[in-house]
């Protein structure tokens, strides 16, 4: 619904009412443009142009004398930058469109003189910016009053069509002076809501994109003039409340703006301004592993508590494009008891039921949940939805109320009242408005206050139920577009987890330091990099590029730290003979795998290299190549400990090598476990599961790539919609196979590549089968050339099944294959992690994936989505070389079985190190970090506890939807265990025997525990 339009006899009255507002109007005409140092006189009309650069405006004024004793103010506009205005050397506020007027006096002395600068910040994609008016303002307070009383009145007409209203709204027209105008609307104002109408509580609030259609710098500068607006406004309207989110704004404010930020510290204590939010950024929840959405809560409110001794227990998250089903065990975990959105409500297909509600979790967890209901008519979705962005009308109130759908439980609702995304919060027209909509007879009350205050008073009983995921039915494409930051946010979580796993090792076995504040450093970069508009891929091309660097800076600076451990450890342990040190980052089974290894050139002058385990039996190994004056090999290893290390001993041989157990010949890969036949087009034909009891065709049909259009009718790097079905390209259609060829052939594994010219890109795939496993990997490398195109792996699977499950945040989920239901039609294209499977009871098929997010489940076919390349807000998105591997897995059983362990072997290699002889070290040849009797249990994180080194972490969780009792042992007599919430706080003891725990589990369940070692 759009607010009904203002008639035109009354528009003509406002108009006037506001032109006298301004009783005297002082152009200021001399100006000082400063750029890069240099500085030049301007005068008004003056532009440049410019792209992410701060240039100055200077000018001096002096109030005129006789303006003493009154009300003085000054207009901007600068259409084409985003200023920020100094008095005196004070930063005063914003002067963007929505915040051109400036109180300078309530009462001028007169004379006063005043030297003003504005720093002018051209946005990231540049523009003309002018200076096309600079006024000094003499304010008629009467005539401003009457201006506020008309315009609310005015907006309230068309919302109560109350023929008082009406009546009075024509006598304060045909009143003869402004006070008696203001008086017969005050009387009117002045007739308050009856018991019974709604209130709405208004959060002064601005969301801050940190990225999106401008770059990290831009915003930097964009926290100043927020921040000093509504410190501004504060002074003058005290009833004004200011309620923001994001911690890392503030970090930023405290660099960047330290006098603003001694205000917001004081109007925090005064309980005016509201650090809310828990996040260190308000974070995609989809994409985020689980233990970043945890280190986003730890570092969000560990920021507030000691920057203003205060924590939230609100996740603040209304720009989100969906939320996991995980996160309200997540957020309890985490202190947070109460969650907040919007952007549900831009679901294209279907309405949520409820707007105030129980949202449980896979686990059971409940948290409660309030949608924010405040209307806007988006026109590019062309439907009402729910704003964060309120401005704060009487239409909005209105509607708002109607909107929400649980008035039989609650009489109150909220409403996040400011200018936002580009930040800028709230202006003075919502406050005066607000002062007059107090409380309204017909309408019902409205005032400022806290979000914790508004939370508190929801009932907490009686509550509808929301089970599962809050599933955005839009915005499908954000699980897929720039790759190469999504990449990136895997591989930083994967190399931060083992940093930290091994430098606690490393410092539980030699005392090393554990690396703490630069963990917390890389820690605090891909938590910022993790925002919803960075890791979706929704944001300009230079904010894409320094996302794509700061996580490759974090990538690299955790491998640093996990090799430097790595090399520690490996130092000293007691190795007879020159020998491999093998480490294993995870816990889960592993009856066989792989690890590559490079050994110096003339290790062995003759014969080849024979490697040994720790029984002196024989492993099979594959040399790969020569890397500079080092050989590579891969090496089949049985019997992998778990989060630990173990010695291999390397000899000479002259032996033949064993008879492989994988070969690849013409277009068939085979090992004990499968059978791989690829087509003339390089697919896979046929997957022929072995099993005791026979084979079984994984594959209905080929496993194909297709390209799709993809050209949605709205937000391109957001959406992928139902209809790029219908223009759909497989590549055996129009690609053209250039190479065909086998390029390994065992005794570890063996490969076929397949390349492929499609239109102006160019596919390549390695087709690996490993000696150990039933997987097979299709290691990519694609140089992409296509615009506003979808490229899916399909996988037809020979299973019939309704459902298909997805590795979710610390879980898995269920979601239809059908499209029985409107519910069911929407989730045409979902998210998941390292996982996918389609199962009946006792065969599936599963998809794994290294980096990629977009799953969809149709019939029997599972798909992962590979690329998608939108135009904006990045017209080159996705362009140039993308490296990733996938692998289809047929399995016995459904994916409890096998699934799990070997997508966690696929995103978490075995790492080894070439040891030298060294006899007399320390370390033994073997030691298990720690480790679980279950096979459902995941250990997460290792990591050294947040207020003691000395103390261990590990955070596991339960990943196979199952109860019982597990036991987990470790490498050191435990002198102290406790279990504490994931932020490591509120510690309960733990019984412990000798080296080890047994702790009871229910599905899903996460679990924090610290350990203190003897």
């Amino acid at each position: 619904m759009i607010p009904p339009p203002t008639p035109e006899w009354v528009q003509q009255w406002l108009s006037a009412c506001e032109h006298s507002v301004f009783s005297r109007r002082l152009p200021i005409t001399h100006w000082a443009f400063e750029r890069g140092g240099q500085t030049q006189a301007v005068a008004m009309g003056f532009s440049w142009t410019a792209a992410e650069e701060e240039c100055w405006l200077r000018a001096s004024v002096t109030i005129p004398s006789e303006w003493a004793g009154e009300r003085v103010g000054l207009w901007f506009e600068l259409p084409g930058c985003e200023p920020l205005l100094s008095v005196d050397g004070t930063l005063w506020q914003a002067l963007d469109y929505n915040h051109g007027d400036v109180l300078l006096h309530e009462t001028a002395t007169g004379g006063e003189s005043h030297t003003l600068e504005i720093s002018c910040y051209s946005p990231s994609r540049g523009g003309e910016a002018t200076l096309q008016t600079a006024e000094l303002l003499l304010i008629d307070r009467e005539a401003e009053g009457l201006y506020y009383d008309a315009l609310t009145a005015v907006e309230l007409l068309g919302v109560l069509k109350d023929e008082h209203l009406r009546l009075a709204i024509e006598q304060a027209m045909q009143a003869s002076t402004v006070a008696e105008s203001r008086a017969v609307l005050g009387a009117f104002f002045a007739q308050a809501a009856s018991v019974g109408e709604p209130h709405v509580t208004l959060l002064g609030h601005s969301h801050i994109d940190l990225a999106y259609l401008w770059a990290i710098p831009n915003t930097k500068q964009k926290v100043g003039r927020t921040f000093a607006t509504a410190l501004r406004l504060m002074q003058e309207f005290p009833e004004f409340v200011f309620t923001q989110s994001q911690p890392q704004l503030y970090a930023w404010c405290k660099a960047l703006y330290p006098e603003l930020y001694t205000q917001i510290k004081a109007r925090v204590a005064e309980g005016r301004w509201e650090p809310t939010g828990g996040m260190w950024v308000e974070a995609d929840c989809n994409l985020a592993s689980g233990e970043s959405l945890i280190r986003q809560v730890l570092f969000g409110n560990r920021f507030f508590e000691q920057e203003f001794g205060v924590t939230t227990k609100i996740l603040w998250l209304p720009d989100v494009f969906g939320y996991s089903a995980s996160l309200p065990q997540l957020m309890k975990s985490c202190g947070l008891e109460y969650f907040l959105t919007s952007k549900i409500a831009w679901s294209d297909t279907n309405r949520m039921p409820h707007d105030t509600f129980r949202w449980r979790g896979i686990d059971g967890t409940e948290v409660v949940t309030q949608f924010l209901t405040a209307p806007e008519f988006h026109r590019g979705l062309n439907q009402e939805i729910s704003t964060y962005n309120g401005q704060l009308t009487p239409y909005e109130l209105r509607r708002g109320w109607e909107r929400y759908q649980n008035k039989d439980l609650h009489q109150e609702i909220c409403h996040a009242v400011g200018h936002g995304d580009g930040g800028g919060g709230v202006t003075r027209r919502m406050l005066e408005v607000a002062r007059r909509l107090k409380s309204i007879a017909g309408l019902g009350s409205c005032g400022f206050d806290r979000a914790d205050a508004f939370f508190a008073r929801l009932p907490k009983t009686n509550l509808p139920l929301w089970s599962g995921e809050l599933y955005l039915e839009n915005h499908r494409g954000t699980y897929t577009s720039q790759g190469r930051i999504k990449q990136g946010n895997r591989s930083a979580e994967r190399a931060l987890r083992s940093a930290e796993l091994f430098a606690a090792l490393a410092q539980t076995q030699l005392g090393a330091p554990y690396p703490k504040l630069t963990l917390d450093a890389l820690w605090e970069t891909l938590l910022l990099n993790q925002f919803h508009d960075i890791l979706p891929g929704t944001c300009i091309r230079p904010a894409v590029e320094q996302a794509e660097h700061e996580l490759g800076e974090v990538v690299s600076g955790a491998l640093a730290l996990q090799d430097a451990a790595l090399t520690e450890i490996s130092q000293n342990i007691a190795t007879p003979t020159d020998s491999v040190i093998v480490f294993n980052p995870t816990d889960t089974l592993r009856p066989g795998d792989a690890f590559y290894v490079r050994l110096p050139g003339d290790l062995v002058r003759k014969g080849r290299v024979l490697f040994t385990d720790s029984e002196g039996e024989p492993l099979s190994s594959q040399f790969l190549r020569m890397v500079g004056k080092e050989r590579e090999y891969v090496v089949t290893l049985l019997d992998v400990e778990p989060l630990g290390y173990q010695t291999i001993g390397l000899g000479r041989t002259d032996a033949p090598a064993d008879e492989s157990t994988v070969v690849a010949e013409d277009n068939i890969l085979e090992n004990d476990f499968v059978r791989v036949t690829l087509n003339q087009y390089g697919e896979l034909a046929s997957v022929v599961h072995k099993t005791e009891d026979g084979e079984r065709e994984a594959l209905a049909a080929p496993a194909m790539l297709v390209a799709y259009e993809d050209k949605p009718a709205a937000y391109d790097a957001w959406n992928i919609d139902a209809s790029y079905r219908d223009k759909p390209c497989p590549l055996a259609d129009e690609a053209t196979v250039t190479r065909f060829e086998v390029i390994e052939n065992g005794p570890v594994r063996a490969s076929i590549l397949v390349e492929r010219q499609f239109r102006s890109s160019k596919i390549t795939q390695r087709i690996q089968l490993w000696a150990h496993s039933a997987r097979v990997e299709l290691v990519t490398e694609i140089d992409w050339h296509e615009h506003q195109t979808l490229l899916k792996a399909h996988v037809p699977a020979t299973v019939l099944a309704s459902r298909a499950t997805y590795e979710i945040p610390f879980g898995a989920i269920e979601r239809p294959t059908h499209r029985n239901t409107s519910w069911d039609a929407a989730k045409f294209e979902v998210c998941g992690h390292k996982w996918a499977d389609i199962s009946e009871g006792d065969f599936g098929v599963s998809i794994l994936s290294d980096t990629k997010y977009g799953y969809d489940a149709r019939e029997n076919t599972l798909s992962l989505t590979l690329i998608k390349s939108g135009i904006y807000p990045d017209p080159d998105a996705d362009q140039g070389l993308h490296h990733f591997t996938y692998a289809v897995l047929p399995h016995t059983g459904d994916w409890r079985s096998e699934t799990v362990d070997e997508a966690h072997a696929l995103s978490y290699p075995l790492l080894a190190r070439f040891a030298p002889k060294n006899p007399k070290a320390a370390l033994p040849p073997r030691y298990d970090f720690v480790s679980v009797d279950d096979q459902g249990i995941i250990i997460e994180t290792v990591k050294c506890a947040e207020a003691d080194s000395s103390s261990l972490v590990v955070r596991l969780y339960e990943a196979l939807q199952t109860r019982g009792e597990a036991t987990l042992t470790f490498g050191f007599e435990i002198a102290a265990a406790y279990e504490t919430n994931s932020l490591e706080q509120e510690p309960v003891p733990v019984p412990f025997k000798g080296s080890s725990l047994t702790f009871p589990y229910r599905p899903f369940e996460i679990k924090t525990l610290v350990i203190k070692s003897k």
